[in-house]
């Protein structure tokens, strides 16, 4: 009936392994294909960055409900951010190979070290600019803070911008770098990935 503007691309075959966490720790063969490079809108394929910040969005929301039960149960919002943030990290590997990056190399474990790598300044960062953003916030008008939203949740969200941006721009950075060395060895198959 409808013909919708969206198509997936097909793309020739890119062996990749990846090590499946369970008792016993199998080689499969994964064929995944970042959305980034796969789906065309109108014949044209969409900005790998809006991939990017609708794979972050996913991990955001998850982030968010652990960043709540553990401000209400700590009551540390700084704390809470952080400990939300490195929790959400494994998840952002998966959503980030699925949205944005494709399949990567090595093990599962191996890919998120190297996540955890990358992210690792970010949260560093991330953590006085959410201290500075709690008391920031703690100043907003009282007719803003009367709506029931908690200031630490004003807080919330602006550190999540800031890590987006931030996040993206180190991501990227580490991936051209890796595809160019990748390059000029003449690998067929580039590594994807946080490093891709």
């Amino acid at each position: 009936l409808f013909r919708l503007p969206v198509v997936l691309q097909k793309r020739p075959p890119r062996p990749k392994t990846a090590m499946c966490a369970g008792p016993a720790l199998r080689h499969h063969k994964l064929d995944v294909f970042p959305l980034a490079e796969t789906v065309r809108w109108r014949g044209k394929a969409l900005p790998r960055y809006g991939w990017y910040m609708l794979s972050g969005a996913v991990c955001d929301v998850a982030q968010f409900i652990v960043y709540k039960l553990l401000c209400a149960s700590v009551g540390a919002p700084t704390f809470a951010w952080t400990a939300a943030y490195l929790v959400s990290i494994a998840l952002r590997q998966e959503s980030h190979k699925v949205f944005v990056f494709g399949h990567y190399d090595g093990t599962w474990y191996q890919n998120l070290w190297r996540f955890y790598c990358v992210y690792f300044t970010t949260v560093l960062t991330s953590m006085p600019v959410n201290a500075l953003l709690v008391r920031a916030m703690a100043l907003l008008p009282r007719e803003i803070l009367a709506l029931g939203i908690a200031h630490t949740t004003y807080a919330y969200f602006g550190t999540t911008i800031y890590t987006g941006l931030f996040s993206y721009v180190r991501l990227k950075a580490n991936w051209r770098r890796v595809r160019a060395t990748a390059a000029r060895r003449g690998d067929a198959a580039v590594g994807v990935g946080p490093h891709a």
